[in-house]
């Protein structure tokens, strides 16, 4: 999994970046369970399907991962580029 560990004291589940193994073509859209709150591309649509959640407030650590996991539930597909993009 990408889940690297719970962190010591505030609990928060870590994620961590990987290497692929699989090599693909430039350009090619690879599958991912992972959401970038500031690496993100969609239609405005996708806000009004699913709004953030409005019981977490003032949450920025880990609003990633309950929005990725809502996006899913709503049906979306997740993507990363296959190559880096910097």
């Amino acid at each position: 999994t990408s889940a690297d560990r719970f962190a010591d004291g505030d609990g928060f589940l870590r994620q961590r970046g990987r290497l692929m193994t699989i090599q693909r073509e430039a350009g090619d859209l690879v599958p991912t369970h992972l959401y970038a709150a500031g690496f993100n591309f969609s239609r405005g649509r996708v806000v009004k399907d699913v709004p953030y959640d409005g019981s977490l407030r003032q949450l920025f650590f880990g609003e990633e991962l309950t929005m990725a996991l809502r996006l899913y539930l709503e049906g979306y597909n997740l993507y990363a580029p296959s190559e880096s993009v910097l």
